[in-house]
């Protein structure tokens, strides 16, 4: 990266914490970063605010909290798929752990009705 671009970089995440963290973390799980121009995002995401967090992962996160509240264990990914309307449980998982890397929510992998709501915005 050229020491304009860097500039750019790190004028963003001051002016915009949330929109950098959030493009960081999907930059994060394609490439590596560079070694001349690392910028990091020191502002995080307090769990109180939305997070960045699409309408459906807010959808989701608050019919995981109201079905906890009623039948006091956590939903299966199906019972997930169809609150949601979704035509495949490969979403939910995509949903699931946008939620987590947020911190809202964790989740065992592999064990059926694992998700635990770490906070709620």
């Amino acid at each position: 990266m050229t020491a304009a671009l860097c500039l750019q970089a790190r004028a963003l995440i001051e002016a915009e914490p949330r929109l950098a963290r959030e493009v960081a973390r999907q930059l994060a799980r394609r490439t590596k970063a560079p070694e001349r121009c690392r910028v990091s995002v020191k502002t995080a995401d307090a769990p109180g605010n939305s997070g960045g967090m699409t309408a459906r992962q807010r959808d989701l996160l608050m019919f995981v909290k109201t079905y906890i509240s009623r039948h006091g264990f956590a939903p299966s990914f199906e019972e997930m798929k169809r609150a949601l309307g979704l035509a495949s449980k490969a979403g939910i998982h995509r949903m699931i752990a946008g939620l987590e890397d947020r911190g809202f929510l964790t989740h065992a992998p592999r064990r059926a009705r694992s998700i635990r709501l770490v906070a709620t915005p």
